[in-house]
């Protein structure tokens, strides 16, 4: 959970300095938020992940091209453009018979706390994981699609609301859905 809220504070650095600087100052702390990340994340986790070299390499890119084209909207479609790519690999991942959840539990069983990994072992709790691997895909096709919207269109503070409550309102309706 640590790795996910860390990943909105770049953006959330660039919202609110957009707002009361000018745009290369916000793109600049951005990087440096950015690269604080990296190095956290590398002492903290020993290493980055795929998803992580993704959304930092989107960052670079897309703060290179929002400064280069002095236009912020390029920076705040960023969230819009993993949430979309991470919906089409759980959905893929899905209709090839290896939903993403179920590998990663099976995959990485001393991650995930006793109690839930004895349920994760059932016949039960497998169905959950793989049902929760497209019912995430779907909505985070939708979540990133409004996420995209969002930077495109509206306002700083706005755009940040979206982006940080959608996201667990995007991880929640999944789960009752699936689980009720």
């Amino acid at each position: 959970m640590k790795a996910i809220l860390l990943s909105f504070i770049p953006l959330i650095i660039f919202a609110i300095l957009d707002s009361f600087a000018s745009l290369n100052i916000a793109l600049i702390a951005t990087i440096i938020a950015t690269v604080i990340e990296i190095i956290y994340s590398i002492y903290a986790f020993g290493s980055l992940d795929a998803i992580s070299i993704f959304s930092i390499g989107l960052v670079f890119i897309l703060a290179g091209l929002s400064y280069k084209n002095q236009n912020k909207q390029l920076i705040k479609i960023k969230p819009g453009i993993l949430k979309c790519t991470l919906s089409i690999y759980l959905i893929i991942s899905y209709m090839l018979g290896h939903p993403i959840l179920l590998n990663l539990v099976e995959k990485y069983p001393q991650l995930i706390p006793e109690n839930q990994l004895a349920l994760y072992q059932t016949s039960y709790g497998q169905l959950i994981l793989t049902k929760l691997s497209i019912g995430l895909g779907i909505s985070l096709t939708i979540y990133g699609i409004i996420v995209g919207w969002a930077g495109l269109k509206l306002n700083n503070f706005w755009w940040s609301i979206i982006n940080i409550f959608g996201f667990f309102i995007n991880i929640l309706i999944p789960m009752i859905i699936i689980i009720f």
